[in-house]
């Protein structure tokens, strides 16, 4: 896996000095997200009263990247609180739970972003 083309989440802070340290990568196929609690191996564990032992999922297949709540949890794009799943784009802003707030980032969706701005300068 090349982690520099990866989607990932990486974490904000209203302390710029916590902000953007931890980064979670998507990995091809699907991602778990939850608490350590769970009977099912988490491959993102968040802990918070918030957050379920299984709280949601991202699915990446061919560089599409979708959450996918958990019926239940909070989950917010840009915001919103979703009650379906969500294809996610670049920048997204993505809060689980009440505290964990992380920016998406792919990396190829940022290189088609910077193209089209490119082509049309």
């Amino acid at each position: 896996m090349s982690f520099v083309k990866t989607p990932h989440l990486v974490n904000l802070n209203e302390d710029p000095f916590m902000s953007e340290c931890l980064i979670y990568y998507i990995k091809e196929g699907v991602t778990r997200v939850g608490s350590a609690e769970s009977k099912i191996t988490q491959d993102i564990r968040l802990c918070g009263s918030y957050i379920q032992r299984e709280h949601c999922r991202f699915e990446n297949s061919n560089g599409v990247v979708t959450l996918i709540p958990i019926k239940g949890a909070l989950c917010y794009v840009n915001g919103r609180e979703l009650t379906e799943s969500i294809v996610l784009k670049t920048g997204s802003r993505v809060i689980l739970g009440k505290n964990h707030v992380f920016r998406f980032n792919h990396p190829e969706q940022g290189k088609l972003i910077n193209i089209s701005y490119i082509s049309f300068i």
